[in-house]
């Protein structure tokens, strides 16, 4: 081949090339829940910045945008984001997403103000008490199944500040979400709850991957991969070591 001819195909391969090489963009969403993810942490949380960092590793570029869990999930259905943060593990909802491995777990427990002095052996116990649940999320099967009272909430932070008013009895939260608006909330906030009873449910986060995009099954294999690439060098357990403090 000439010198003329090859650089004439080099210049007309050359598009295709930089095209092949640029990151690949996805739309990744989320719902605040600090301290794991939220607009307002730093970098977005550990749990994003784990997620952001494992698709860097595969050649993707992460725009991740935050809105209610009803409307985050409402985008991954439709095939309008790739992939949500944080989904909690329901058989339904494998109807619309593939579950990444496992990320980052966290107890769900009941909430209470320390001077009502609630204590029960069975959730029966509880008939007789308005326990506030946020709206949207999954429940763990222990109150979803049961005949309690229960109050939904737009919020974690709703349903904190409703406990403290004395407008619900419990409310059912993650132990680290708890202890991180406690931490940041009103002083009026410190000393004044506790957690009740055992553990009701053990939730772990998943990156939920919307089985409408095209080529899901590519995307979940390059997370997994990634994720499990940094478990075995240490990486995700350095960014993901800010949350440890709030389970003690």
């Amino acid at each position: 081949m000439s010198p003329k001819r090859l650089t004439l195909l080099i210049f007309l391969l050359l598009p295709l090339w930089v095209t092949a090489q640029e990151p690949k963009t996805l739309t990744l969403v989320a719902t605040d829940l600090p301290p794991f993810y939220a607009e307002s942490l730093d970098s977005f949380g550990p749990v994003a910045v784990l997620v952001q960092e494992a698709l860097q590793r595969r050649g993707y570029q992460v725009e991740l945008k935050f809105y209610p869990f009803i409307r985050a999930t409402a985008l991954i259905k439709a095939g309008k984001a790739d992939a949500i943060i944080g989904l909690w593990y329901r058989t339904e909802r494998e109807n619309w997403a593939y579950y990444s491995r496992p990320l980052q777990g966290t107890e769900i427990a009941f909430l209470a103000r320390k001077q009502d002095r609630i204590g029960y052996q069975q959730l029966s116990e509880l008939k007789d008490k308005r326990i506030g649940i946020s709206r949207g999320y999954a429940n763990p099967a222990a109150i979803a199944g049961s005949k309690l009272h229960t109050e939904e909430a737009d919020s974690d932070e709703t349903n904190l500040r409703k406990l403290q008013l004395g407008r619900v009895d419990l409310i059912v939260i993650s132990r680290n979400v708890a202890q991180y608006l406690i931490a940041h909330g009103p002083a009026e906030y410190q000393g004044q709850f506790e957690f009740v009873g055992e553990p009701l449910a053990k939730e772990v986060f998943h990156l939920g991957v919307s089985k409408t995009r095209a080529g899901s099954l590519q995307l979940l294999e390059d997370f997994n991969l990634a994720i499990q690439s940094m478990e075995e060098d240490g990486s995700m357990a350095t960014i993901l070591s800010p949350l440890s403090t709030s389970l003690n």
